[in-house]
């Protein structure tokens, strides 16, 4: 793992810091934070002094705290992202070590931490980072949880508690990071997990699904609720109705729609490690 942390850090730490501002999204909520702070605000971000309702409040805080820490620069603005890329990758080893074996976690870890996607996304000021890594450890915790079956006799984690609450509460965080897409992911993945590669019976009394989700809302509702009095249900109408589903559905920002966008540049984001994706299958 301190290998794997260091060449994180190598490859997204140089730049950082004197590398401008970039696109259309990286200055808005960098300025969104810095009236945050001169306003003393917490709840509502603003942006030229008005509300701004693209994404949840998480990513302001967390670059709250790292300009609280490095000052309201760039490597201030950005350090939350590489903190969250570093506990992705880490993330990735642990799994992979827990459910493959220590060579497999470290290849999967290097490969993560050296794809092109990563190199870019894990330095930007934006709300990516921490809505994949908040991704990353519901379901890492989804399959830890649906492993825990006392009665079987293959290995597994003998106590569910730990993965219970890292699951909801990454579910919880991920909403307040990026809104739903942090549930679409893992019940997409589940389906297929379920329907496709595992037709035995899955312990699915493990997951205590409504108290899970009762306190992933009441993580979300801690903010979402001073929020929406504040702006009087706008940050719901604006930042879930055009933001997440009209921009789900149609062009935005004078930006154009292509539904299969992310199939069409999953090669580009896993450069180099594509090239083994015939393997794989």
């Amino acid at each position: 793992p301190w290998i794997l942390a260091c060449l994180t850090l190598l490859l997204l730490l140089p730049g950082t810091a004197t590398l401008p501002l970039i696109d259309r999204d990286e200055p808005r909520f960098v300025r969104a934070t810095v009236e945050m702070i001169e306003q003393g605000e917490w709840i509502v971000p603003s942006f030229g002094g008005k509300p701004r309702f693209d994404k949840p409040i998480l990513s302001y805080w967390l670059m709250r705290a790292g300009m609280a820490l490095c000052g309201q620069g760039e490597f201030g603005a950005r350090l939350y992202s590489v903190a969250s890329a570093l506990g992705l990758v880490l993330l990735t080893w642990h799994a992979g070590r827990r459910w493959f074996g220590e060579q497999a976690g470290f290849i999967a870890g290097f490969a993560l931490a050296t794809s092109l996607q990563l190199f870019i996304h894990g330095r930007l000021a934006l709300a990516d980072m921490p809505m994949v890594f908040c991704v990353a450890a519901a379901m890492v915790a989804l399959a830890e949880l649906l492993r825990l079956n006392p009665s079987a006799h293959v290995p597994g984690p003998t106590c569910g508690r730990a993965w219970w609450w890292l699951l909801y509460g990454s579910i919880g965080l991920g909403f307040l990071a990026k809104g739903p897409v942090v549930f679409a992911v893992p019940l997409a993945a589940l389906a297929l997990f379920r329907l496709a590669f595992w037709r035995a019976p899955l312990p699915w009394a493990n997951l205590r699904l409504v108290p899970g989700l009762l306190f992933s809302l009441a993580l979300i509702a801690a903010w979402g609720v001073p929020a929406l009095m504040a702006t009087d249900g706008r940050f719901f109408a604006v930042g879930v109705g055009e933001h997440v589903v009209q921009r789900g559905f149609e062009r935005f920002y004078h930006r154009g729609y292509n539904p299969f966008f992310y199939i069409g540049t999953a090669p580009l984001s896993f450069f180099p490690w594509i090239g083994f994706a015939g393997l794989v299958l």
